[in-house]
């Protein structure tokens, strides 16, 4: 024979749409509005953060990890992610996509920026630009 898992109330709780959620969760919206009947809006409130602190601390089981993850969600890395034209494999990918080859254009190399890029190729004056404009 084969044993069924009896579903009991609790089981079905938390499961959105089944008549247990309904009920489970009419009984915690009672609940809350008896709170702020009886003490208050911030006195539930209070209540409500120090059973969230209590839950937090049985809850979690290593504290010190979980604070690391949630500081490294909330802050941004140090190290900035690198301009578009600066990250080679963009640069890759972009030339794929666009059907270039790597042989129309070299990327620059690591240590090279724009504005060595800059001094090595001569500017145009502006009397030629003014004379291609007319």
């Amino acid at each position: 024979m084969s044993e069924k898992k009896p579903s009991g109330f609790f089981e079905n709780a938390c499961k959105i749409g089944t008549p247990e959620c309904a009920v489970f969760f009419a009984a915690a919206a009672m609940v809350l509005a008896l709170l702020f009947l009886a003490f208050g809006f911030w006195n539930t409130v209070l209540v409500a953060l120090i059973m969230l602190l209590g839950a937090f601390l049985g809850g979690v089981k290593d504290k010190k990890q979980w604070l690391k993850n949630l500081i490294n969600r909330l802050v941004p890395d140090r190290n900035p992610v690198p301009y578009r034209e600066q990250d080679p494999e963009i640069i890759r990918a972009v030339r794929k996509a666009t059907g270039a080859s790597d042989a129309d254009e070299e990327a620059p190399e690591a240590g090279e920026t724009p504005a060595e890029e800059a001094k090595e190729t001569p500017i145009a004056s502006q009397d030629e630009e003014n004379a291609d404009q007319e």
